[in-house]
């Protein structure tokens, strides 16, 4: 005979309690929290973390401190996409601030994790999605990492309210830093992104056309969407008074509609 619901609870909180004595847990929140995550079978591994997880959304100084040892492994697990110190930095404070803090509409993404998988998982799945959102944010063309299927949820993209609220709001502003942006390039870096772009030519028949090897033309196509994304950014930031996290995931947020832009000015 299998054990009832609430001896599964109870078994899920004394896991939790022996892996984390030194927590402040409110119990009846902790309580709470598994309750409504608990499955049939949870291991107590699982259990455990999922009470780690619930004294982090307590706010206890103790569980955070714990999570934040988690996250010391984010450099190696973005590092096929960047492995430069100073990005694992910025991917691991982006991730902690929207895992640990509250957006407008609920609770912090952490409530997220259910269990089903273990924590680490979630979390190296988590960065790399974040990783990738900050590189397609400046223009980077990068592919899909496997590690990044396992779901998170939906803050990593355009589905959360306040987000679509900062997509609704600063979308001229993004266009018209596009718009100044492309002004700035030279007359090559427009030509090559109007080749590409709006007439569809590949890089072979761009290299073909300017007679450099592929490898040069593509280094010259990426320089060219760099500087066009690196005067966006600072367009959009002289005319918001932003910072560059911000910025850039403004600029994430409306990557498609800019797209559109690019398009469209280049067209005219």
């Amino acid at each position: 005979m299998g054990r009832t619901r609430t001896e599964q609870l109870d078994a899920a909180m004394a896991a939790g309690e022996q892996a984390w004595p030194e927590l402040a847990v409110d119990p009846e929140r902790a309580r709470a929290h598994l309750s409504a995550r608990l499955g049939e079978g949870l291991e107590p591994a699982r259990a455990a973390e999922l009470y780690l997880c619930a004294a982090c959304l307590d706010g206890d100084p103790e569980a955070i401190a714990a999570f934040d040892k988690l996250l010391r492994d984010v450099g190696a697990w973005i590092s096929r996409l960047d492995s430069s110190a100073s990005f694992a930095d910025e991917v691991r404070q982006t991730l902690r601030e929207k895992l640990l803090v509250a957006a407008t509409d609920g609770e912090p993404k952490l409530g997220g994790f259910s269990g089903r998988g273990p924590l680490g998982g979630w979390l190296r799945a988590a960065s790399v999605r974040t990783a990738l959102h900050l590189l397609r944010a400046r223009g980077a063309v990068v592919e899909s990492d496997g590690d990044a299927s396992e779901p998170v949820g939906e803050w990593v993209s355009g589905a959360d309210p306040e987000l679509k609220m900062l997509r609704e709001r600063y979308r001229t502003e993004c266009q018209a830093a596009l718009s100044g942006a492309l002004a700035r390039l030279t007359s090559q870096q427009r030509s090559l992104l109007k080749l590409h772009h709006l007439q569809g030519l590949s890089l072979d028949q761009l290299a073909k056309m300017n007679q450099v090897h592929r490898a040069t033309l593509a280094r010259w196509l990426a320089d060219a969407r760099r500087s066009l994304l690196e005067e966006t950014r600072a367009l959009l930031m002289q005319k918001l008074g932003a910072s560059d996290a911000t910025v850039d995931s403004l600029l994430g947020l409306v990557r498609g509609d800019l797209m559109i832009e690019l398009k469209t000015t280049m067209g005219q």
